[in-house]
């Protein structure tokens, strides 16, 4: 991208930023100022970013992608453009498909993208990646550090596929460990539902401090 930029000396880098969710989840808004921060830091004269959600995560509708490709196409068509970030596996997908129609010859970072999944599936051999990895393994040595007399451990997630692979690997996670603890997953429980089941989790029986007599 350095070198791409290189030329033009004492203009903004253009980033166009795609992202298969909506951006405004707390999650998502802190890996979106993450990388915006590194961008920024990174470029001489300044960044411009243009962010364009495609949200195929809640929007699957194939009748709304002509429509969309279209928009796309003609907001970029007079538009420079010196990066496409595609942000996690739908971002991904959707650079992948129609990268040569709406932003031909521009080079392509993917980031925000589990590693594992990342070489499952594989990369066009000319985007570039910067990949997500949680440490599942270094949490629960947390948890058992900070709660080393617990014995119930709770998966929560959502009911999506992508939700899906992270719960299994957290389950999977969770058994590998030798300290016995009792597994329970909770997956597509309704937001109340879900409040009134983890304040319940503050009545386990805790054992009793015991004073010592005054001397």
């Amino acid at each position: 991208m350095s070198a791409g930029c290189a030329a033009l000396a004492g203009e903004p880098w253009r980033v166009v930023l795609l992202a298969g969710s909506d951006p405004a989840l707390p999650a998502a808004a802190q890996q979106d100022n993450a990388f915006r921060a590194a961008v920024r830091a990174a470029a001489p004269n300044g960044v411009e970013f243009y962010t364009d959600s495609v949200d195929n995560m809640r929007l699957q509708g194939a009748e709304l992608m002509p429509e969309l490709l279209a928009l796309l196409a003609k907001k970029y068509r007079q538009q420079r453009v010196d990066l496409v970030a595609a942000w996690g596996e739908l971002g991904l997908a959707f650079v992948e498909r129609h990268h040569k129609d709406i932003w031909p010859d521009k080079p392509v970072l993917v980031f925000s993208l589990d590693g594992v999944r990342m070489r499952q599936r594989g990369l066009p051999p000319h985007f570039a990646h910067l990949t997500l990895d949680l440490d599942i393994d270094g949490t629960l040595a947390i948890a058992e550090a900070l709660q080393p007399r617990t014995k119930r451990m709770v998966v929560i997630g959502g009911s999506g596929a992508f939700d899906q692979v992270w719960v299994q690997r957290a389950n999977d996670a969770v058994r590998a460990r030798t300290h016995g603890w009792q597994l329970e997953t909770w997956t597509g429980v309704p937001l109340p539902e879900l409040l009134e089941r983890l304040a319940a989790l503050d009545d386990v029986p805790r054992p009793r401090r015991q004073h010592l007599p005054a001397l």
